[in-house]
């Protein structure tokens, strides 16, 4: 298809302002309509149309309704809802994990804790963070989840102290 000198001009005047496609724009509802009419009844390549096929019966086999982009949310959760996890993870290291990925994966297995089992206090958000915590009983941070216990922060800080000074006594 052949551009109009009309057409022509019009490019020429947005190319020189330097405003070329769409971006931020949207078509009207009569070039929309034009677009569909065109596209209506086009005839695909048999290559092409396998790999449509192929696409759309893997975004199906994964729940998505066609058409998802990959950076949509519902997209990502139903994709990651098939990755392996835990010791079926490629990822995963078993005890030899590092004590901030320990947490998390504590947090993660139990929960977030609702009350501190030393003194009682109810958990609340203090300056942006969660005011119960776990902490680990032995001091050996091992996947072990019967090795920690939810304390607030003051008592955790106060445990800490008392596990390390009988460390050091040992």
């Amino acid at each position: 298809m052949k551009h109009t000198s009309e057409t022509k001009a019009l490019l020429s005047k947005y190319a020189q302002r330097g405003v070329i496609g769409m971006k931020g724009k949207k078509h009207s509802k009569e070039t929309r309509e034009k677009m569909s009419s065109t596209h209506t009844g086009k005839k695909f390549s048999t290559t092409s149309r396998k790999k449509m096929s192929d696409r759309m019966k893997w975004e199906w086999k994964l729940g998505i309704a066609p058409g998802f982009k990959k950076g949509n949310k519902l997209y990502l959760k139903i994709k990651n809802r098939f990755r392996p996890k835990g010791e079926a993870s490629p990822n995963w290291v078993g005890d030899d994990i590092g004590y901030t990925a320990l947490h998390i994966w504590v947090r993660k297995q139990l929960g977030r804790p609702e009350k501190c089992t030393a003194c009682g206090k109810i958990g609340e958000i203090v300056k942006m963070r969660w005011s119960i915590q776990y902490a680990n009983i032995s001091g050996e941070y091992k996947r072990d989840l019967t090795d920690w216990r939810p304390l607030c922060i003051p008592c955790h800080v106060a445990f800490d102290k008392k596990r390390k000074q009988s460390i050091d006594i040992r």
